[in-house]
């Protein structure tokens, strides 16, 4: 019998546009290219190399995301199952967001925050319609939508519970307030640390492996970048060094070849 699961928008999430989060991407990026400038030859004058094509934000922005929920739901003590992450198409009115599935135990424990005057704040908060905004939904906790059974709610209806659970709790969770929480989650080292692997398409067995072959003949040196199973070739200005194709290796022959190049 397979247990049902209630999906949550998760409250505070900043997303990937300006935030904290796009932080993190940022100081990765300029970390790896200023790897890369001390790696390369002084005695080559090439230009700096767009690394878009080794980039992958999607997978950076679904790793921390799942990042980010496990760590919410490690300060709260709540079965938080992560379920996608999902970028508006524009950036005007909204940001990126992130649903999480929860147990019908678990719906019923944040179920506890109905009725308490949180929920009132967290709906006044988030509904009430103002200028540049109007709310769906509305912003008093008798009104018939709130009525009917937490079950029966959307996720952006649970998103609001779980904020208010929060709020009761947040004397036993051992936070000052709901945003001490989220920056907890923003700055864990666990959500940024998260970033180089998905960023550079990798996992954490081979990560990031950037290597200097130099041609003793040339005296040139090339950068080799790993992204996923397929390196890619970043050159300093010069290709002439004879490298077999690598485009069809898969993990092994890549690592038999770089032992037998001494990279490894």
């Amino acid at each position: 019998m397979n247990t049902p699961t209630y999906t949550i928008r998760m409250p505070g999430f900043p997303g990937f546009y300006n935030s904290v989060l796009d932080g993190h991407i940022d100081r990765e990026v300029e970390n790896m290219e200023e790897t890369l400038r001390e790696k390369r030859n002084p005695r080559l004058s090439s230009p700096d190399r767009d690394l878009s094509p080794y980039l992958n934000y999607h997978a950076a922005h679904q790793t921390m995301a799942k990042e980010w929920v496990r760590i919410f739901a490690a300060h709260t003590g709540l079965e938080l199952k992560y379920l996608h992450f999902q970028s508006p198409r524009e950036y005007n009115f909204t940001t990126d967001s992130v649903d999480v599935g929860v147990s019908h135990e678990t719906l019923l424990k944040l179920a506890s925050a109905k009725d308490s005057p949180r929920f009132w704040e967290v709906l006044r908060a988030h509904f009430t319609s103002r200028d540049g905004f109007i709310s769906f939904y509305s912003n008093d906790p008798e009104d018939e939508e709130w009525a009917k059974p937490v079950w029966e709610w959307d996720e952006i209806q649970r998103m609001a519970l779980l904020e208010a659970w929060v709020l009761v709790n947040l004397d036993g969770l051992g936070f000052d307030s709901f945003e001490d929480l989220i920056d907890t989650c923003n700055d864990a080292e666990a959500v940024s640390n998260a970033v180089g692997m998905a960023l550079w398409e990798t996992d954490p067995t081979v990560f990031i492996h950037i290597n200097e072959l130099e041609d003793e003949e040339d005296e040139v040196t090339t950068t080799l970048v790993f992204h996923g199973t397929i390196p890619a070739l970043v050159y300093n200005g010069v290709d002439s060094m004879e490298l077999p194709e690598l485009s069809h290796l898969n993990r092994g022959e890549v690592t038999d070849l770089l032992r037998k190049l001494n990279v490894l």
